[in-house]
């Protein structure tokens, strides 16, 4: 993960091999982390792209559509037992009337980090 997220720190598209890795690894397994990380590659690479100016608007346009959509669909696809349930509370202390309770730290990890992407 700190390998991804290093180019993306670097404003540049990942090498041919990183992805082919994270492709080929899909083939093995479903799990939500490997999901988020193939996710987070392709965000990486469209925002060198956009950097670099090697696609138009149309195609940006597209692309990042696509990833709403798949992001959305991953994040729906998480457990339901991972989810939150909310708990109604009315009081100055709290922001609005409710707030979430996660089953995990880990299932708060996922289903932020999927949240954080999308925006």
């Amino acid at each position: 993960m700190t390998l991804i997220i290093s180019f993306g720190a670097a404003g540049v598209r990942l090498p041919d091999g990183v992805s082919d890795l994270l492709r080929n690894l899909r083939c093995y397994t479903r799990d939500a982390s490997l999901t988020y990380l193939s996710l987070l590659a392709r965000i990486i690479d469209l925002r060198a792209d956009i950097r670099s100016g090697s696609f138009n608007v149309d195609v940006v346009i597209a692309k990042a559509r696509e990833l709403q959509f798949l992001l959305a669909d991953a994040q729906m696809k998480v457990p339901r037992s991972w989810r939150p349930r909310k708990e109604t509370l009315k009081s100055p202390l709290v922001f609005g009337s409710h707030y979430d309770i996660y089953p995990s730290h880990y299932s708060t990890q996922v289903l932020n980090a999927f949240r954080i992407m999308r925006l």
